[in-house]
């Protein structure tokens, strides 16, 4: 008899677990050109497979083929003009469409919406600076009760080029989360609002090959304290020029979460306390003109907890192409 509420739960928490990154988007539009053009416009169609959407638990009682196919559709823009001689201002946006061929998941079709305002700050001299604040408004829904959702998030940053190959850059980020999830009995709510502080290391191996590494700590102070939790990631990544037409980017993180438990009487006390957050990715882009890319890209996470029906893991793989106006 518990099954249904089962499949249910699961759906849920998948969908909590995904943290809202966009499922199937891959890698996003490749910038070659540096112009003094004032915007920027990308449309990026694409299609792929994913093995886990839903990220079911690996120990679970779900019923089906939790695999699917996948197409969508992705256009990102942003306007730039100078405030000053050491300030530009602007705005940017970027839509998502993603639809998912298997019926299990066709709840999980997502629609994004993510405008932004920033200011960006540069002072040029024998060791140069640059800072920028920014505000983002998120929307996000799909049939899912449990993944629409509305946040607001403000940032700011701030870089030094301590060499002329190495900058270090610091930031802070937080942000609002109103989530449409309706657990009715099955766990508490999960609106709040989360911190993230940010360092980062950028390193020009060559004129066109750079490695990032960073390591962060987030505070998501939920409403429900099944979904409280705060913790470390350190991660690192190397993207560049490969050869002729082709670019790259590889990389992978490492997440620790401390979570204060999890209320619901479908799980067994003191329910998920910890959770590791492993993630991989690899991307290939293919210059075909001034004006178009094609790429192939492959994804992996794994959440590894202290309770079974958290645990899950996910492989993503797909090809897309991008048109730059």
């Amino acid at each position: 008899m518990i099954r249904p509420c089962l499949i249910v739960f699961v759906s849920f928490i998948s969908a909590a677990l995904a943290d809202y990154e966009v499922p199937g988007s891959g890698p996003r539009a490749l910038q070659l050109q540096e112009d003094d053009r004032s915007w920027d416009l990308f449309v990026r169609v694409f299609t792929g497979y994913d093995d886990n959407p839903m990220l079911i638990p690996d120990q679970t009682f779900f019923i089906g083929d939790k695999s699917s196919g996948l197409i969508g559709i992705t256009a990102e823009g942003s306007y730039r003009r100078p405030l000053g001689q050491n300030f530009e201002g602007g705005f940017a946006m970027r839509l998502d469409q993603t639809f998912y061929f298997d019926e299990n998941a066709n709840d999980f079709d997502l629609t994004v919406i993510n405008p932004a305002l920033f200011l960006n700050y540069r002072c040029d001299g024998s060791m140069p600076i640059y800072a920028q604040v920014r505000y983002d408004f998120r929307y996000e829904e799909a049939s899912l009760e449990g993944i629409g959702m509305i946040g607001n998030g403000v940032a700011a940053m701030i870089g030094l080029e301590v060499h002329p190959c190495v900058s270090l850059e610091l930031g802070y980020s937080h942000s609002w989360e109103d989530y449409d999830v309706a657990f009715y009995g099955i766990s508490d709510d999960r609106d709040g609002d989360r911190g993230v502080l940010t360092l980062r290391s950028l390193i020009d191996i060559t004129d066109t090959v750079r490695a990032v590494g960073y390591v962060s700590y987030t505070d998501n102070s939920a409403d429900g304290i099944s979904w409280d939790y705060d913790g470390y990631e350190i991660g690192a990544y190397l993207e560049g020029h490969i050869a002729g037409p082709f670019f790259g980017r590889i990389g992978g993180s490492f997440g620790d979460r401390d979570y204060k438990g999890f209320r619901s009487p479908f799980v067994p006390a003191p329910g998920r306390t910890e959770a590791d957050v492993i993630k991989f990715d690899a991307h290939l882009y293919w210059v075909l003109g001034p004006r178009l890319t094609a790429d192939v890209y492959y994804e992996y996470l794994k959440i590894d907890t202290n309770s079974p029906i958290f645990d899950s893991d996910r492989n993503h793989t797909g090809v897309g192409l991008t048109y730059r106006f």
